[in-house]
């Protein structure tokens, strides 16, 4: 726990801060507070608050401006000053004189109410004297919540603090004060007890200073605030920003300049200082920066991954707002890793290969679990020829067209464009345009996968699937066929249930794209390629043979879990 201050000598300093103020403070009580600022870190930043809440108090009471630096100077008292002009100025106010009590064995008359007039002077000493109410007032409220535990250390990968008072183990209470955290590595996640929950980011330096307000002198924080905690808010060197039920990304950067991005919701953003003040609220998907220099706001490119939002150390994950890809999941690997060289998983068997060959295989519709894969559920290749086939390990099923029950090259992953020629896999060319760098999935007919929700869910604890969105088509690099010309039929089924459908794609008709809202309920994801023409006519003696459609970056989108 961080040091709490002492409430005799903090008693003490605030009757010698009165004496100083009023101009009646001795030589030896001089000297006394400076002991006491000398000797105590927490003291010497109560007097700073203290003086600070003073002279906004003063201030914005009678207009006056006073200088913190000559308070404590009798000789030279900017307040007294002050009050002084203000007696030149001010308007006179009158106020009814109060009824002259009954006497209770004579009839009374009453006179004529006549209205006195306050001083000048009458007036700036009341002015004052509400002034310093409310500022002792505040400052024991202030005073009071020093040195109080708000919030936990709930989560981290990674993380190595300098010179933290406590040991900065999970579960580690942190407290209001003066006390300077210090993150040098890794990444640290603090939850506050009115449920908002604060991501921080080496190296990041910040101090707690109220059960809802944080000081981050540089680094980046990441903060999810729920409902009931509205208000939550981030001081910086140059700008403050007041949560009004958002996610939000900081940034403070060592030179002292601050960017916003506001992730969901919106917030306040204040830069400036006082008579120079600007103040703006800052929507969902917009960013700001705040210059150092001179206090200025500006329009920045909003990027929704900078920040961790997520952490778990024991599982070592990170989420920045990425989402899943799905050609990674195919490759075998968690969604998030990239997809590396060419992967392939054969729809008979489950099994991988780092080979995709162009030969017919013929293979009975029967449902194959994928062991080496913990997000693909099964594989098949789909034929209804003898009716429904089986689609989901839980037996779902799909009326399925029939089909010649053959297939060609295995499901595939990969990034760019595919070197190798012995692959048989001719580039991607979708309107024109090739995809070097693009993560790519394969589905040539006829063909069928099959991804399981649940599993997925259970890698993510505090996320959940929004929506499948990709886009894709036939390559455009076999437009030259006179016949065997590609044409395919293509679902999206969740749970056995369809979502989306082309039938008789033919390159001639572009590309496709779709977006499949999910929900908490929805388990599996099936793909489906099929052959387009169904038999040999038309002179196509294999209508299933140059079916190349893929899929461009395909992805799972997530979204954090509402804070409760």
């Amino acid at each position: 726990m961080s040091e709490s201050l002492p409430n005799r000598e903090l008693n003490e300093l605030a009757f010698l801060i009165f004496q100083s103020l009023d101009g009646s403070i001795s030589r030896d009580d001089v000297e006394r507070m400076e002991t006491i600022l000398r000797s105590s870190p927490p003291m010497r930043a109560a007097y700073r608050e203290y003086l600070s809440i003073y002279c906004e108090l003063t201030s914005l009471l009678r207009g006056a401006q006073v200088n913190p630096s000559d308070i404590n100077r009798p000789e030279a008292s900017e307040l007294w000053k002050a009050m002084a002009e203000y007696e030149k100025t001010a308007p006179e106010i009158v106020i009814p004189q109060a009824k002259p009590k009954k006497e209770l064995i004579q009839k009374v008359e009453y006179p004529p109410l006549r209205r006195r007039k306050l001083s000048k002077w009458e007036m700036g000493f009341l002015a004052t004297a509400a002034a310093m109410m409310m500022f002792v007032i505040l400052f024991a409220r202030f005073v009071s919540r020093r040195g109080v535990e708000v919030a936990t250390l709930t989560n981290g990968l990674n993380a190595r603090w300098v010179g933290a008072p406590v040991s900065m183990e999970f579960g580690a209470r942190l407290t209001t004060g003066s006390d300077l955290w210090m993150l040098q590595e890794g990444i640290a996640e603090l939850t506050f007890d009115n449920g908002s929950r604060v991501v921080m980011e080496a190296p990041c330096e910040f101090s707690i200073l109220t059960s809802d307000q944080i000081l981050l002198n540089y680094g980046r924080l990441y903060a999810a605030v729920p409902k009931g905690a509205i208000g939550f808010t981030v001081n910086t060197p140059s700008a403050r920003i007041i949560d009004l039920g958002t996610e939000f990304g900081i940034h403070a950067e060592t030179g002292g300049d601050t960017s916003l991005h506001v992730i969901k919701g919106k917030t306040t953003l204040i830069a400036g200082q006082k008579m120079k003040k600007i103040s703006m609220e800052v929507a969902s998907n917009t960013a700001k920066r705040v210059s150092s220099a001179n206090r200025q706001i500006v329009d920045i490119p909003y990027n929704e991954t900078l920040f961790a939002r997520q952490v778990d150390g024991r599982r070592r994950f990170v989420w920045r707002g990425e989402n899943l890809n799905l050609a990674s999941i195919v490759a075998g690997r968690d969604g998030f890793q990239e997809v590396g060289s060419l992967s392939g998983l054969n729809p008979t068997n489950g099994k991988y290969t780092s080979s995709v060959i162009g030969k017919d295989r013929e293979a009975n519709p029967t449902y194959n679990r994928v062991a080496d894969s913990a997000f693909i559920d099964g594989v098949f290749v789909p034929d209804g020829g003898s009716g429904p086939i089986q689609i989901t390990s839980l037996g779902h099923t799909f009326d399925c067209p029939d089909t010649f029950g053959i297939f060609t090259h295995e499901i595939a992953a990969y990034k760019g464009d595919i070197k190798d020629q012995a692959t048989t896999i001719p580039p991607v060319i979708i309107h024109g345009q090739t995809f070097p760098n693009e993560s790519i999935v394969l589905l040539h007919s006829n063909i069928g996968v099959t991804f399981d929700f649940q599993a997925i869910r259970q890698s993510l604890p505090n996320l959940e699937l929004k929506s499948f969105k990709a886009w894709g088509g036939l390559t455009e690099a076999l437009a030259y066929l006179k016949k065997d010309r590609p044409d395919i039929d293509f679902w999206v089924l969740v749970d056995g249930q369809i979502k989306y459908e082309r039938k008789m794609l033919q390159i001639e008709d572009g590309p496709v794209s779709f977006e499949i809202e999910l929900h908490p309920q929805n388990r599996f994801l099936t793909l489906i390629v099929t052959e387009g023409v169904r038999g040999a006519d038309n002179n196509r003696i294999y209508p299933y043979a140059n079916d190349f459609f893929y899929l461009i970056n395909p992805e799972l989108t997530l979204k954090e879990k509402p804070e409760r």
